[in-house]
Protein backbone atom coordinates (compact mmCIF):
# COMPACT_ATOMS: atom_id res chain seq x y z
CA UNK A 1 0.00 0.00 0.00
CA UNK A 2 1.27 3.36 -1.30
CA UNK A 3 2.40 5.48 2.27
CA UNK A 4 0.05 8.67 0.86
CA UNK A 5 -3.10 5.88 1.17
CA UNK A 6 -1.44 5.15 4.89
CA UNK A 7 -1.60 8.35 5.59
CA UNK A 8 -4.73 9.52 4.55
CA UNK A 9 -6.34 5.99 6.64
CA UNK A 10 -4.33 7.54 9.81
CA UNK A 11 -6.59 11.03 9.10
CA UNK A 12 -9.96 8.80 8.27
CA UNK A 13 -9.81 7.19 11.38
CA UNK A 14 -9.73 10.15 13.72
CA UNK A 15 -12.83 11.42 12.55
CA UNK A 16 -14.08 7.38 13.19
CA UNK A 17 -12.64 8.02 16.67
CA UNK A 18 -12.46 11.48 17.82
CA UNK A 19 -15.61 11.94 19.23
CA UNK A 20 -15.46 8.30 21.44
CA UNK A 21 -12.55 9.87 23.81
CA UNK A 22 -12.19 7.42 26.61
CA UNK A 23 -14.55 8.96 29.61
CA UNK A 24 -11.73 7.02 31.90
CA UNK A 25 -9.24 9.72 31.18
CA UNK A 26 -6.80 11.06 33.52
CA UNK A 27 -7.73 15.22 33.94
CA UNK A 28 -6.37 17.33 32.15
CA UNK A 29 -2.74 18.87 33.01
CA UNK A 30 -1.95 22.99 33.11
CA UNK A 31 -0.76 22.43 29.36
CA UNK A 32 -3.45 20.41 28.04
CA UNK A 33 -6.24 23.43 29.83
CA UNK A 34 -4.42 26.10 28.16
CA UNK A 35 -4.12 24.21 24.65
CA UNK A 36 -7.84 23.38 25.10
CA UNK A 37 -8.50 27.14 25.78
CA UNK A 38 -6.74 28.39 22.72
CA UNK A 39 -8.47 25.54 20.40
CA UNK A 40 -11.89 26.60 21.69
CA UNK A 41 -11.86 30.03 22.59
CA UNK A 42 -9.98 31.09 19.39
CA UNK A 43 -7.98 29.75 16.28
CA UNK A 44 -5.13 27.87 17.98
CA UNK A 45 -1.98 28.82 19.60
CA UNK A 46 0.55 30.83 18.22
CA UNK A 47 4.63 30.77 19.63
CA UNK A 48 4.38 32.25 23.03
CA UNK A 49 0.75 31.88 23.99
CA UNK A 50 0.63 28.73 25.91
CA UNK A 51 3.12 30.80 28.03
CA UNK A 52 1.10 34.26 28.30
CA UNK A 53 -2.18 32.35 29.17
CA UNK A 54 -0.37 30.44 32.00
CA UNK A 55 0.93 33.68 33.72
CA UNK A 56 -2.61 35.38 33.65
CA UNK A 57 -4.46 32.35 34.88
CA UNK A 58 -7.38 30.18 32.77
CA UNK A 59 -10.35 32.05 34.62
CA UNK A 60 -8.40 35.38 33.94
CA UNK A 61 -8.16 34.66 30.21
CA UNK A 62 -11.50 33.90 29.88
CA UNK A 63 -12.83 37.30 31.06
CA UNK A 64 -10.44 38.75 28.99
CA UNK A 65 -11.58 37.43 25.98
CA UNK A 66 -15.39 38.09 26.55
CA UNK A 67 -14.23 41.78 27.20
CA UNK A 68 -12.88 42.44 23.81
CA UNK A 69 -13.07 46.03 23.48
CA UNK A 70 -10.70 46.43 26.09
CA UNK A 71 -8.03 44.48 24.60
CA UNK A 72 -5.40 46.69 22.34
CA UNK A 73 -4.82 44.96 18.95
CA UNK A 74 -2.47 46.92 17.35
CA UNK A 75 -0.59 44.12 14.91
CA UNK A 76 -4.25 43.56 13.64
CA UNK A 77 -5.52 46.88 13.47
CA UNK A 78 -2.26 47.98 11.43
CA UNK A 79 -2.78 45.05 8.95
CA UNK A 80 -6.48 46.23 8.29
CA UNK A 81 -5.44 49.51 7.77
CA UNK A 82 -4.46 48.06 4.30
CA UNK A 83 -7.95 47.21 3.21
CA UNK A 84 -9.61 50.49 2.24
CA UNK A 85 -13.22 49.40 1.21
CA UNK A 86 -13.27 47.70 4.68
CA UNK A 87 -14.53 50.51 6.47
CA UNK A 88 -16.84 51.88 4.03
CA UNK A 89 -19.61 53.87 6.37
CA UNK A 90 -23.47 52.88 6.44
CA UNK A 91 -25.79 54.12 4.01
CA UNK A 92 -26.93 56.15 6.44
CA UNK A 93 -23.69 57.86 7.27
CA UNK A 94 -22.78 58.24 3.83
CA UNK A 95 -25.87 60.36 3.57
CA UNK A 96 -24.71 62.64 6.11
CA UNK A 97 -21.23 63.20 4.22
CA UNK A 98 -21.86 62.65 0.57
CA UNK A 99 -25.86 61.84 -0.51
CA UNK A 100 -25.79 62.12 -3.67
CA UNK A 101 -22.85 59.16 -3.70
CA UNK A 102 -24.81 57.70 -0.81
CA UNK A 103 -27.68 57.04 -3.76
CA UNK A 104 -25.03 56.07 -6.31
CA UNK A 105 -23.98 53.35 -3.40
CA UNK A 106 -27.74 51.98 -2.53
CA UNK A 107 -28.43 51.52 -6.66
CA UNK A 108 -25.09 49.23 -6.95
CA UNK A 109 -26.18 47.74 -3.80
CA UNK A 110 -29.74 46.24 -5.34
CA UNK A 111 -28.38 45.71 -8.82
CA UNK A 112 -25.74 43.14 -7.03
CA UNK A 113 -29.03 41.29 -6.25
CA UNK A 114 -30.27 41.84 -9.61
CA UNK A 115 -27.51 40.44 -11.28
CA UNK A 116 -28.47 37.13 -9.74
CA UNK A 117 -31.95 37.40 -10.27
CA UNK A 118 -31.24 38.08 -14.08
CA UNK A 119 -33.46 40.83 -13.36
CA UNK A 120 -33.69 44.72 -15.41
CA UNK A 121 -30.83 47.04 -13.00
CA UNK A 122 -31.80 50.36 -12.10
CA UNK A 123 -29.71 52.75 -14.36
CA UNK A 124 -27.41 55.01 -13.22
CA UNK A 125 -28.15 57.74 -10.64
CA UNK A 126 -28.41 60.89 -12.36
CA UNK A 127 -27.74 64.32 -9.76
CA UNK A 128 -30.52 66.80 -9.49
CA UNK A 129 -33.18 63.57 -10.90
CA UNK A 130 -35.21 61.92 -8.64
CA UNK A 131 -34.93 61.85 -5.05
CA UNK A 132 -34.11 65.58 -3.82
CA UNK A 133 -30.97 66.32 -2.18
CA UNK A 134 -30.49 66.79 1.67
CA UNK A 135 -30.68 70.69 2.72
CA UNK A 136 -27.37 69.90 3.53
CA UNK A 137 -25.98 69.15 0.35
CA UNK A 138 -24.13 71.63 -2.08
CA UNK A 139 -25.11 70.25 -5.37
CA UNK A 140 -21.90 71.85 -6.93
CA UNK A 141 -20.53 68.52 -5.71
CA UNK A 142 -22.62 66.14 -7.00
CA UNK A 143 -21.13 65.43 -9.96
CA UNK A 144 -18.27 64.77 -7.84
CA UNK A 145 -19.38 62.64 -5.23
CA UNK A 146 -20.91 60.53 -8.21
CA UNK A 147 -17.11 60.12 -9.78
CA UNK A 148 -15.35 59.49 -6.30
CA UNK A 149 -18.04 56.57 -5.85
CA UNK A 150 -18.09 55.44 -8.83
CA UNK A 151 -13.83 55.29 -8.63
CA UNK A 152 -14.22 53.51 -5.48
CA UNK A 153 -16.74 51.06 -6.76
CA UNK A 154 -13.90 50.03 -9.08
CA UNK A 155 -11.31 49.58 -7.23
CA UNK A 156 -13.48 47.51 -4.85
CA UNK A 157 -13.96 45.40 -8.02
CA UNK A 158 -10.24 45.02 -8.10
CA UNK A 159 -10.19 43.69 -4.59
CA UNK A 160 -13.56 41.82 -4.18
CA UNK A 161 -12.20 39.32 -1.61
CA UNK A 162 -11.56 42.05 0.91
CA UNK A 163 -13.70 41.08 3.51
CA UNK A 164 -12.06 37.49 3.06
CA UNK A 165 -8.93 38.65 3.29
CA UNK A 166 -9.60 40.76 6.42
CA UNK A 167 -11.46 37.66 8.15
CA UNK A 168 -7.78 35.78 7.61
CA UNK A 169 -5.97 38.99 9.24
CA UNK A 170 -8.25 38.67 12.33
CA UNK A 171 -7.96 35.59 12.66
CA UNK A 172 -4.79 34.81 12.21
CA UNK A 173 -2.80 38.07 14.27
CA UNK A 174 -6.17 39.54 16.57
CA UNK A 175 -5.52 39.34 19.97
CA UNK A 176 -9.71 39.10 20.14
CA UNK A 177 -9.65 35.49 19.02
CA UNK A 178 -13.26 35.25 21.09
CA UNK A 179 -14.62 38.37 19.11
CA UNK A 180 -13.44 36.40 16.10
CA UNK A 181 -14.97 33.21 16.64
CA UNK A 182 -18.38 34.61 17.70
CA UNK A 183 -18.25 36.79 14.44
CA UNK A 184 -17.97 33.68 12.32
CA UNK A 185 -20.56 31.92 14.71
CA UNK A 186 -23.19 34.80 13.94
CA UNK A 187 -22.32 34.71 10.18
CA UNK A 188 -23.16 31.08 9.93
CA UNK A 189 -26.25 31.18 11.88
CA UNK A 190 -27.79 33.89 10.13
CA UNK A 191 -26.58 32.59 6.84
CA UNK A 192 -27.25 34.54 3.99
CA UNK A 193 -25.73 32.10 1.15
CA UNK A 194 -22.64 32.27 -0.99
CA UNK A 195 -22.60 34.92 -4.12
CA UNK A 196 -24.56 37.33 -2.49
CA UNK A 197 -23.45 41.00 -3.58
CA UNK A 198 -19.66 41.88 -2.46
CA UNK A 199 -21.09 45.39 -0.38
CA UNK A 200 -24.42 44.33 0.68
CA UNK A 201 -22.39 41.11 2.67
CA UNK A 202 -19.74 43.44 3.60
CA UNK A 203 -22.13 45.59 5.19
CA UNK A 204 -24.27 42.60 6.50
CA UNK A 205 -20.81 41.66 8.53
CA UNK A 206 -18.93 44.94 9.09
CA UNK A 207 -21.84 46.89 10.59
CA UNK A 208 -24.96 43.69 11.40
CA UNK A 209 -22.98 41.09 12.62
CA UNK A 210 -19.89 41.84 14.14
CA UNK A 211 -20.72 45.16 16.58
CA UNK A 212 -23.48 42.89 17.88
CA UNK A 213 -21.56 39.59 18.29
CA UNK A 214 -21.21 39.61 22.31
CA UNK A 215 -24.54 41.76 22.87
CA UNK A 216 -27.86 41.03 23.07
CA UNK A 217 -29.61 38.12 21.14
CA UNK A 218 -32.86 39.80 20.42
CA UNK A 219 -30.82 43.16 19.03
CA UNK A 220 -28.63 40.98 16.84
CA UNK A 221 -31.97 39.22 16.24
CA UNK A 222 -33.64 42.73 14.75
CA UNK A 223 -30.88 44.00 13.12
CA UNK A 224 -30.15 40.81 10.48
CA UNK A 225 -33.97 40.64 10.41
CA UNK A 226 -33.98 44.91 9.00
CA UNK A 227 -31.36 44.19 5.82
CA UNK A 228 -31.68 43.73 2.74
CA UNK A 229 -29.21 41.33 2.43
CA UNK A 230 -31.99 38.66 4.79
CA UNK A 231 -34.97 40.09 3.55
CA UNK A 232 -33.79 39.12 -0.27
CA UNK A 233 -32.10 35.92 0.18
CA UNK A 234 -34.73 34.15 2.29
CA UNK A 235 -37.70 36.30 -0.18
CA UNK A 236 -39.55 38.40 2.53
CA UNK A 237 -39.37 41.43 0.33
CA UNK A 238 -41.58 39.27 -2.19
CA UNK A 239 -44.31 38.49 0.27
CA UNK A 240 -47.36 40.68 0.74
CA UNK A 241 -50.85 40.64 1.16
CA UNK A 242 -53.14 39.00 -1.64
CA UNK A 243 -53.10 40.68 -5.05
CA UNK A 244 -56.51 41.73 -5.17
CA UNK A 245 -55.74 43.46 -1.82
CA UNK A 246 -52.82 45.64 -2.98
CA UNK A 247 -55.10 46.37 -6.03
CA UNK A 248 -57.76 47.67 -4.14
CA UNK A 249 -55.70 49.50 -1.67
CA UNK A 250 -53.83 50.99 -5.03
CA UNK A 251 -56.60 51.89 -7.02
CA UNK A 252 -59.12 53.01 -4.11
CA UNK A 253 -58.56 53.49 -0.10
CA UNK A 254 -55.16 55.34 -0.74
CA UNK A 255 -55.90 58.05 -3.33
CA UNK A 256 -58.03 59.99 -1.64
CA UNK A 257 -55.54 60.94 1.42
CA UNK A 258 -52.88 61.31 -0.67
CA UNK A 259 -51.49 64.30 -2.03
CA UNK A 260 -50.66 65.31 -5.59
CA UNK A 261 -46.88 63.94 -5.86
CA UNK A 262 -48.04 60.98 -3.86
CA UNK A 263 -50.30 60.48 -5.92
CA UNK A 264 -48.07 60.13 -8.60
CA UNK A 265 -45.86 58.28 -6.70
CA UNK A 266 -48.40 55.64 -6.33
CA UNK A 267 -49.48 55.83 -10.52
CA UNK A 268 -45.90 55.00 -11.11
CA UNK A 269 -45.42 52.53 -8.76
CA UNK A 270 -48.43 50.55 -9.38
CA UNK A 271 -47.03 48.05 -11.81
CA UNK A 272 -44.18 47.25 -9.90
CA UNK A 273 -46.60 46.34 -7.13
CA UNK A 274 -48.84 43.89 -8.99
CA UNK A 275 -45.37 41.79 -9.56
CA UNK A 276 -45.74 40.58 -5.83
CA UNK A 277 -48.11 37.50 -5.48
CA UNK A 278 -48.87 36.98 -2.03
CA UNK A 279 -47.65 35.56 1.27
CA UNK A 280 -43.71 33.89 0.96
CA UNK A 281 -43.28 31.42 4.22
CA UNK A 282 -39.11 31.39 3.53
CA UNK A 283 -38.07 33.81 6.41
CA UNK A 284 -40.53 33.10 8.06
CA UNK A 285 -39.83 29.67 8.55
CA UNK A 286 -36.10 30.00 8.62
CA UNK A 287 -36.78 32.35 11.14
CA UNK A 288 -38.50 29.77 13.87
CA UNK A 289 -36.30 27.06 12.52
CA UNK A 290 -32.67 28.02 11.90
CA UNK A 291 -32.95 31.42 13.91
CA UNK A 292 -34.58 31.21 17.15
CA UNK A 293 -37.18 28.55 18.46
CA UNK A 294 -35.12 25.49 16.52
CA UNK A 295 -36.81 22.17 14.73
CA UNK A 296 -38.38 20.56 18.00
CA UNK A 297 -38.80 24.22 19.21
CA UNK A 298 -43.03 23.69 19.66
CA UNK A 299 -44.36 25.81 16.44
CA UNK A 300 -46.58 24.66 13.54
CA UNK A 301 -47.40 25.53 10.51
CA UNK A 302 -50.23 27.79 11.86
CA UNK A 303 -47.15 29.57 13.03
CA UNK A 304 -45.29 30.25 10.23
CA UNK A 305 -48.07 31.19 7.94
CA UNK A 306 -49.26 33.89 10.16
CA UNK A 307 -45.47 35.22 11.44
CA UNK A 308 -45.12 35.23 7.70
CA UNK A 309 -48.21 37.56 7.83
CA UNK A 310 -46.84 39.66 10.12
CA UNK A 311 -44.02 40.42 8.08
CA UNK A 312 -45.43 41.06 4.78
CA UNK A 313 -44.57 44.51 4.17
CA UNK A 314 -41.28 44.15 5.02
CA UNK A 315 -39.19 44.86 1.83
CA UNK A 316 -36.53 46.58 0.18
CA UNK A 317 -37.67 49.03 -2.57
CA UNK A 318 -37.80 52.78 -1.84
CA UNK A 319 -39.33 55.47 -3.96
CA UNK A 320 -39.08 58.80 -4.07
CA UNK A 321 -41.66 61.42 -4.72
CA UNK A 322 -41.86 61.53 -7.99
CA UNK A 323 -42.51 57.78 -8.56
CA UNK A 324 -38.88 57.03 -9.26
CA UNK A 325 -36.99 54.05 -7.65
CA UNK A 326 -34.27 55.09 -5.31
CA UNK A 327 -32.74 52.34 -3.37
CA UNK A 328 -33.13 48.20 -2.72
CA UNK A 329 -32.27 49.37 1.14
CA UNK A 330 -34.78 47.87 3.89
CA UNK A 331 -38.07 49.66 4.57
CA UNK A 332 -41.99 48.42 5.40
CA UNK A 333 -44.08 49.15 3.32
CA UNK A 334 -47.57 49.65 4.60
CA UNK A 335 -49.13 48.91 1.10
CA UNK A 336 -48.00 45.49 0.99
CA UNK A 337 -48.99 44.76 4.50
CA UNK A 338 -51.73 41.77 5.46
CA UNK A 339 -54.22 43.84 7.81
CA UNK A 340 -55.42 42.30 10.80
CA UNK A 341 -54.74 40.80 14.02
CA UNK A 342 -52.63 37.29 13.82
CA UNK A 343 -51.90 34.90 16.46
CA UNK A 344 -48.35 33.32 16.81
CA UNK A 345 -47.13 30.69 19.42
CA UNK A 346 -50.95 30.86 21.10
CA UNK A 347 -50.73 34.93 21.47
CA UNK A 348 -52.57 37.59 19.98
CA UNK A 349 -50.74 39.87 17.71
CA UNK A 350 -52.40 43.16 17.58
CA UNK A 351 -52.95 45.43 13.99
CA UNK A 352 -50.08 47.68 14.21
CA UNK A 353 -48.12 47.39 10.33
CA UNK A 354 -44.42 47.20 11.01
CA UNK A 355 -44.65 47.18 15.10
CA UNK A 356 -46.00 43.28 14.71
CA UNK A 357 -42.96 42.25 13.45
CA UNK A 358 -40.54 43.79 16.25
CA UNK A 359 -43.45 42.39 18.78
CA UNK A 360 -42.78 38.40 17.06
CA UNK A 361 -38.93 39.06 16.83
CA UNK A 362 -39.50 40.10 20.97
CA UNK A 363 -41.36 37.60 21.49
CA UNK A 364 -39.07 34.86 19.43
CA UNK A 365 -35.55 36.40 21.11
CA UNK A 366 -36.90 35.51 24.50
CA UNK A 367 -38.72 32.51 24.27
CA UNK A 368 -36.90 29.34 26.36
CA UNK A 369 -36.91 27.17 23.10
CA UNK A 370 -34.28 30.03 21.69
CA UNK A 371 -32.83 29.76 24.68
CA UNK A 372 -32.34 26.18 24.37
CA UNK A 373 -31.50 25.88 21.23
CA UNK A 374 -29.02 28.96 21.29
CA UNK A 375 -27.12 27.35 24.28
CA UNK A 376 -26.89 23.78 22.24
CA UNK A 377 -25.38 25.38 19.36
CA UNK A 378 -22.87 27.08 21.15
CA UNK A 379 -22.16 24.50 23.61
CA UNK A 380 -21.63 22.93 20.17
CA UNK A 381 -19.12 25.10 18.87
CA UNK A 382 -17.36 25.39 22.43
CA UNK A 383 -17.47 21.67 24.22
CA UNK A 384 -18.85 18.77 21.60
CA UNK A 385 -20.57 17.76 18.92
CA UNK A 386 -23.21 16.06 21.64
CA UNK A 387 -23.35 18.80 23.53
CA UNK A 388 -23.10 17.81 27.17
CA UNK A 389 -27.05 18.77 28.87
CA UNK A 390 -25.85 19.73 31.59
CA UNK A 391 -24.08 23.14 29.96
CA UNK A 392 -26.32 23.15 27.71
CA UNK A 393 -28.76 23.76 30.43
CA UNK A 394 -26.64 26.33 32.14
CA UNK A 395 -26.20 28.26 28.96
CA UNK A 396 -30.27 27.85 28.60
CA UNK A 397 -30.77 29.47 31.89
CA UNK A 398 -28.18 32.39 31.84
CA UNK A 399 -30.02 33.28 28.43
CA UNK A 400 -33.03 33.73 30.38
CA UNK A 401 -32.16 35.30 33.55
CA UNK A 402 -30.13 37.67 31.44
CA UNK A 403 -32.44 38.75 28.67
CA UNK A 404 -30.20 37.39 26.43
CA UNK A 405 -27.10 38.20 26.85
CA UNK A 406 -24.55 36.72 24.75
CA UNK A 407 -21.80 37.43 27.02
CA UNK A 408 -23.81 36.02 29.74
CA UNK A 409 -24.71 32.77 28.14
CA UNK A 410 -20.88 32.21 26.96
CA UNK A 411 -19.29 32.52 30.43
CA UNK A 412 -21.68 30.19 31.95
CA UNK A 413 -20.45 27.70 29.33
CA UNK A 414 -16.87 28.54 29.64
CA UNK A 415 -16.78 28.15 33.14
CA UNK A 416 -18.94 25.09 33.72
CA UNK A 417 -16.92 22.51 35.56
CA UNK A 418 -17.49 19.96 32.74
CA UNK A 419 -16.07 22.47 30.08
CA UNK A 420 -12.30 21.18 30.70
CA UNK A 421 -13.80 17.42 31.30
CA UNK A 422 -10.75 15.41 30.09
CA UNK A 423 -13.42 13.67 27.28
CA UNK A 424 -14.05 17.05 25.59
CA UNK A 425 -9.75 17.42 24.80
CA UNK A 426 -9.23 17.52 21.35
CA UNK A 427 -12.62 16.01 20.88
CA UNK A 428 -13.80 18.78 17.85
CA UNK A 429 -12.76 18.23 14.29
CA UNK A 430 -11.27 21.48 12.91
CA UNK A 431 -14.04 23.32 9.57
CA UNK A 432 -11.59 24.22 6.77
CA UNK A 433 -11.33 27.44 8.10
CA UNK A 434 -10.28 27.04 11.19
CA UNK A 435 -7.55 24.62 9.82
CA UNK A 436 -5.84 27.34 7.95
CA UNK A 437 -6.39 29.89 10.31
CA UNK A 438 -4.82 27.27 13.49
CA UNK A 439 -1.85 26.41 10.15
CA UNK A 440 -1.21 30.25 9.84
CA UNK A 441 -1.10 31.04 13.67
CA UNK A 442 1.18 27.54 14.17
CA UNK A 443 3.95 28.69 11.74
CA UNK A 444 3.62 32.83 12.24
CA UNK A 445 2.74 33.51 8.83
CA UNK A 446 3.28 36.66 7.28
CA UNK A 447 0.60 37.28 5.12
CA UNK A 448 0.93 40.26 2.39
CA UNK A 449 -1.85 38.98 -0.30
CA UNK A 450 -0.33 39.56 -4.03
CA UNK A 451 -2.10 39.72 -6.85
CA UNK A 452 -3.22 35.77 -6.86
CA UNK A 453 -2.20 34.58 -10.64
CA UNK A 454 -4.95 32.34 -12.58
CA UNK A 455 -5.36 28.96 -12.56
CA UNK A 456 -5.16 28.40 -16.48
CA UNK A 457 -9.33 27.58 -17.50
CA UNK A 458 -10.57 28.60 -14.30
CA UNK A 459 -11.63 32.01 -12.70
CA UNK A 460 -10.64 31.24 -9.49
CA UNK A 461 -7.50 32.71 -7.72
CA UNK A 462 -4.90 30.33 -6.60
CA UNK A 463 -4.77 31.03 -2.59
CA UNK A 464 -6.27 30.00 0.61
CA UNK A 465 -9.73 30.41 -0.80
CA UNK A 466 -9.06 27.98 -3.24
CA UNK A 467 -8.06 25.65 -1.00
CA UNK A 468 -11.12 26.16 1.41
CA UNK A 469 -13.07 25.76 -1.24
CA UNK A 470 -11.26 22.84 -2.21
CA UNK A 471 -12.21 21.40 1.23
CA UNK A 472 -15.55 22.39 0.94
CA UNK A 473 -15.81 25.79 3.20
CA UNK A 474 -17.11 27.78 -0.46
CA UNK A 475 -19.88 28.42 -2.13
CA UNK A 476 -22.95 26.62 0.22
CA UNK A 477 -26.84 28.47 -0.51
CA UNK A 478 -28.70 26.87 1.85
CA UNK A 479 -29.47 28.91 4.88
CA UNK A 480 -28.89 26.58 7.24
CA UNK A 481 -24.98 27.42 7.17
CA UNK A 482 -22.12 24.70 7.14
CA UNK A 483 -22.49 22.26 9.91
CA UNK A 484 -20.09 22.52 13.31
CA UNK A 485 -19.64 18.60 13.38
CA UNK A 486 -16.63 16.11 12.20
CA UNK A 487 -19.27 14.09 10.02
CA UNK A 488 -19.80 17.12 7.82
CA UNK A 489 -15.66 16.98 6.84
CA UNK A 490 -14.44 13.61 6.96
CA UNK A 491 -14.63 11.60 3.83
CA UNK A 492 -11.10 10.98 2.11
CA UNK A 493 -11.52 13.65 -0.83
CA UNK A 494 -12.18 16.61 2.01
CA UNK A 495 -9.23 14.84 3.87
CA UNK A 496 -6.68 14.26 0.94
CA UNK A 497 -7.61 18.01 0.14
CA UNK A 498 -6.25 18.80 3.75
CA UNK A 499 -3.19 16.96 2.78
CA UNK A 500 -2.61 19.33 -0.20
CA UNK A 501 -3.29 22.04 1.69
CA UNK A 502 -0.09 21.53 4.64
CA UNK A 503 1.68 20.72 1.26
CA UNK A 504 1.30 23.72 -0.65
CA UNK A 505 1.33 25.68 2.28
CA UNK A 506 4.46 24.22 3.88
CA UNK A 507 6.23 24.58 0.47
CA UNK A 508 5.88 27.95 -0.59
CA UNK A 509 3.40 27.51 -2.60
CA UNK A 510 0.47 29.25 -1.66
CA UNK A 511 1.12 33.41 -2.80
CA UNK A 512 1.41 36.57 -0.55
CA UNK A 513 2.12 33.87 2.66
CA UNK A 514 6.16 33.84 4.42
CA UNK A 515 6.26 31.20 7.17
CA UNK A 516 8.72 31.24 9.58
CA UNK A 517 10.11 28.02 9.79
CA UNK A 518 12.03 28.31 13.25
CA UNK A 519 8.58 29.53 15.31
CA UNK A 520 6.82 26.46 13.78
CA UNK A 521 9.15 24.31 14.88
CA UNK A 522 9.17 25.37 17.99
CA UNK A 523 5.24 24.91 18.19
CA UNK A 524 5.33 21.63 16.92
CA UNK A 525 7.15 20.61 19.79
CA UNK A 526 5.10 22.90 21.91
CA UNK A 527 1.97 20.72 20.53
CA UNK A 528 4.01 17.21 20.81
CA UNK A 529 2.57 16.72 16.69
CA UNK A 530 4.25 13.89 15.08
CA UNK A 531 7.24 14.03 12.88
CA UNK A 532 7.85 12.01 9.47
CA UNK A 533 9.69 8.81 9.04
CA UNK A 534 11.71 8.39 5.92
CA UNK A 535 9.19 6.46 4.32
CA UNK A 536 6.74 9.41 5.07
CA UNK A 537 9.23 12.08 3.95
CA UNK A 538 9.96 10.83 0.42
CA UNK A 539 5.82 10.35 0.01
CA UNK A 540 5.60 14.34 1.12
CA UNK A 541 8.84 15.38 -0.93
CA UNK A 542 7.40 13.54 -4.17
CA UNK A 543 3.90 14.84 -3.57
CA UNK A 544 5.52 18.74 -3.55
CA UNK A 545 7.60 17.69 -6.39
CA UNK A 546 4.55 17.14 -8.44
CA UNK A 547 2.63 19.43 -7.51
CA UNK A 548 5.44 22.35 -8.32
CA UNK A 549 5.85 20.35 -11.94
CA UNK A 550 1.71 20.45 -12.36
CA UNK A 551 2.61 24.58 -11.45
CA UNK A 552 5.17 24.88 -13.65
CA UNK A 553 3.02 23.23 -16.67
CA UNK A 554 0.28 25.17 -15.97
CA UNK A 555 1.74 28.77 -16.08
CA UNK A 556 3.87 27.70 -19.72
CA UNK A 557 2.66 28.91 -22.80
CA UNK A 558 0.24 26.51 -24.32
CA UNK A 559 2.09 23.77 -26.23
CA UNK A 560 5.22 24.01 -24.48
CA UNK A 561 6.49 21.82 -21.75
CA UNK A 562 8.23 23.00 -18.85
CA UNK A 563 12.10 23.11 -18.81
CA UNK A 564 13.48 21.35 -16.09
CA UNK A 565 16.45 24.56 -16.01
CA UNK A 566 13.31 26.93 -16.20
CA UNK A 567 13.89 29.87 -14.44
CA UNK A 568 12.06 29.70 -11.58
CA UNK A 569 14.62 27.97 -10.07
CA UNK A 570 12.06 25.91 -7.66
CA UNK A 571 10.38 24.11 -10.74
CA UNK A 572 10.64 20.54 -10.63
CA UNK A 573 13.72 21.11 -8.01
CA UNK A 574 13.50 18.49 -5.17
CA UNK A 575 16.53 19.93 -3.67
CA UNK A 576 14.81 23.08 -2.66
CA UNK A 577 12.11 21.31 -0.63
CA UNK A 578 13.58 21.53 3.14
CA UNK A 579 13.08 19.10 5.90
CA UNK A 580 11.64 21.83 7.60
CA UNK A 581 8.70 22.29 4.96
CA UNK A 582 8.52 18.38 4.77
CA UNK A 583 7.85 18.56 8.82
CA UNK A 584 5.50 21.41 8.73
CA UNK A 585 3.56 19.15 6.30
CA UNK A 586 3.56 16.78 7.84
CA UNK A 587 2.63 17.79 11.09
CA UNK A 588 -0.08 20.23 9.69
CA UNK A 589 -1.56 17.34 7.85
CA UNK A 590 -1.72 15.10 10.92
CA UNK A 591 -4.78 13.60 13.09
CA UNK A 592 -3.29 15.39 16.42
CA UNK A 593 -3.17 19.17 14.23
CA UNK A 594 -6.82 18.00 12.88
CA UNK A 595 -8.75 18.09 15.91
CA UNK A 596 -9.29 21.18 18.78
Amino acid sequence: MKPSILFLGSLLAVGTTLLFAADARKPLTEEQRILHLLNRLGFGPRPGDVEKVRKLGVRAYIEQQLNPERIPDPEADRRLAAFKTLPLATIEELDKAHPVAALEGERARGNAFRMEKDEKPLPPFVPGAGRALPASADPAKSEMDVREFREAARARSLSKDDLGKAQLVRTVYSERQLLEVMAAFWVNHFFVGGGRGESLFQDYVEHTIRPRALGKFEDLLKATAQTSTMMMYLDNWRSAAPVEVIHQRLTRDLQPTLTGPQRRQLRATADSLQEFKGLNENYARELMELHTLGVEGGYTQQDVIAVAKVLTGWTVTEWDENGGRISDRFVFNPVLHESGDKTVLGKTIKAGGKDEGMEVLTMLAKHPSTARHISTKLTRRFVADDPPAAIVEAGAQAFLKTDGDIRQVLRAILTHPNFFAPQHYQGKFKKPSELIASALRAASADLTFPPQPRRRGQGQAVGINTYLGEMGEVGKRTPEGYADVASAWVNSNMLLKRMEFANALASGEVPGIALNFDMAKRMINELELPAPNEQQSAMIRDQMTQARKRKAAASSPAGQAPSMMSADPTAGNEAVISPAAIALSYALASPQFQKK
